[in-house]
């Protein structure tokens, strides 16, 4: 997560959205959901090449989607050994996608920090991004939403992602 005082203003990032009753967003509204298939445990390693990714949007679109989520590394932003990999993959899915005239919503979990792998090194150096237990205020095992360092840091972060692969995030 960056330093706050790291964060662009606003208008450097470009994301302000369109109306919610545009046009161009209808097919939020009415078209079918698919998705890539590996649901939330997936790690993006399913689709990893061209052909790989080709052959399940194809399958996708057969089936009368044109609108797919990408699930699937949930909280990725808690593994950052992974990030660069996974965000490339999902660029070259949209991409693709998008020649095949889809559309992509980005599904990521703000507050999920997994048990496993790079969740606990997270947990061990930002403890301070923690929910706390309203009984008690013992930190909790998911990560607080409205921590402003975190929150600050995450946007960043999700800013960056949105630009480099014109999704909706397509969130």
């Amino acid at each position: 997560m960056e330093d706050i005082e790291k964060i662009p203003e606003l208008p450097w990032l470009e994301t302000s959205l369109p109306d919610q009753k545009s046009p161009e967003l209808l097919w939020r509204y009415t078209s079918p959901l698919g998705t890539m298939g590996p649901d939330n445990n997936g790690s993006f390693n399913e689709f990893n090449t061209p052909d790989l990714i080709k052959k399940r949007l194809e399958q996708v679109k057969e089936g009368g989607t044109e609108a797919v989520i990408l699930n699937g590394f949930l909280s990725r932003h808690t593994f950052p050994a992974h990030l660069s990999r996974v965000e490339e993959n999902i660029r070259q899915i949209v991409e693709t996608g998008h020649k095949m005239g889809m559309k992509f919503l980005d599904h990521q979990d703000l507050t999920i920090l997994w048990n496993m792998d790079m969740g606990f090194r997270f947990l061990a150096e930002h403890p301070e991004y923690l929910q706390h237990t309203h009984t008690n205020g013992l930190p909790n095992w998911g990560i607080c939403p409205i921590n402003p360092l975190f929150k600050n840091g995450f946007f960043f972060l999700i800013s960056l992602s949105i630009s480099g692969k014109q999704v909706w995030m397509e969130l």
